[in-house]
This record gives C-alpha cells, structure tokens and sequence, in this order.
C-alpha cells in the first residue's frame, strides 16, 4: 500500500501513471492513512511507471499533500510471451518473468540456457500454479503445486542446457498468475 504520514481527509483519492495507465483503482484504509492500489489489468512488462496524486489532498489540520512534492517510481518486471505452449515456442528465461494459465489448459515454457543457474523458484500469485523441469525429453521434477507459497528447486552443475521450466494448472484453473525466477 501507499502510506500517508498523517490520515487524509478527503476520501477519493486518485493517482496519475507516467506513462498513462487509468485501469486502477485507490481504496483507502479505514485509519485513512493507506491507499491500496488495484488493478484492472496487467502494466505493461519491462517499464518504469511514476506514479503521483492526480491532485491535492487533503490531510488531517487542513495539510496538503502536493502532486509535484512526492511520487513512487515502480518498476514491472517481464511478463510472458504467448505462444509459448510448446517446448519450441518457450519464452527465453534471463532472470524474472511473470505468467497467467489462461486458458486452464495452457502450459507455459521457459527456456533457461545459461549453465550458471543454480535455482529457479516459482510463486503463485493468487491460486495454484503447478510447475515442472525438463532436461532434453525427461521430466525430472513436477511440483506437488504451489499454493501461494515460492517452491525453489536446486539446478545441479551438471543440468544440460538448454533446460526448460513448464507452468500449469493441474486443477484446470483459468487465470492463475504466476512468477519465475531464476538464481545464479
């Protein structure tokens, strides 16, 4: 959330995105001290967002809080490329990357081509993502699912590269969110 450092008086407060993103939502706390923001959609991946008051707001004693005085820089990370159902078609895996199994039978693949790697971890965002590695044609590991937790699986040296990591949902849930993670 987006903390005040006194509560607010007014009760709609709305933010400003540069670059220009309006599909969200500011729902403020019941202290009037914290804003959550919502989202209606996905930022855009890979981008650095400034986000600022849209206008004056009014803290307790008649304080103001002044767009140009304060902004939050944010950064998003990649998000997933479709098609990439198939081995074939995998997104190329550098560090982060951020996913969705949509439709509740899709498969995500990720190539992972650098033989540094030493984990790859994966989160659920909000529901159940399952996920597996393959080395050439075998599944060496499947997940039991990752139920809003991060599940981090060693890569031993002698792992073949390329390998790839595969997202889905083994409960055919549509809409699960998800992250990727690589560590060297």
């Amino acid at each position: 959330g987006i903390a005040f450092s006194r509560a607010v008086v007014d009760t709609q407060v709305s933010f400003a995105f540069t670059p220009d993103f309006s599909n969200h939502l500011a729902l403020l706390n019941a202290t009037q001290d914290t804003i959550t923001l919502r989202f209606g959609q996905w930022l855009s991946p890979a981008t650095r967002y400034v986000v600022r008051l849209a206008s004056a707001v009014t803290g307790e004693n008649g304080s103001l809080f002044i767009p140009e005085n304060d902004s939050i820089v944010l950064y998003t990370q990649a998000l997933e490329q479709e098609p990439n159902n198939k081995r074939y078609l995998a997104d190329t895996m550098s560090s982060v990357i951020n996913g969705i199994v949509s439709p509740a039978n899709d498969t995500d693949f990720f190539a992972v081509a650098d033989a540094a790697v030493k984990s790859v971890a994966v989160t659920s965002v909000d529901a159940r993502a399952d996920f597996g590695i393959l080395y050439r044609d075998s599944i060496v590991l499947e997940s039991p699912g990752v139920d809003l937790n991060t599940i981090r699986v060693s890569i031993p040296d002698s792992a073949p590269v390329p390998f790839f990591i595969f997202v889905y949902s083994r409960l055919k849930h549509d809409g699960e969110r998800y992250e990727v993670r690589i560590n060297r």
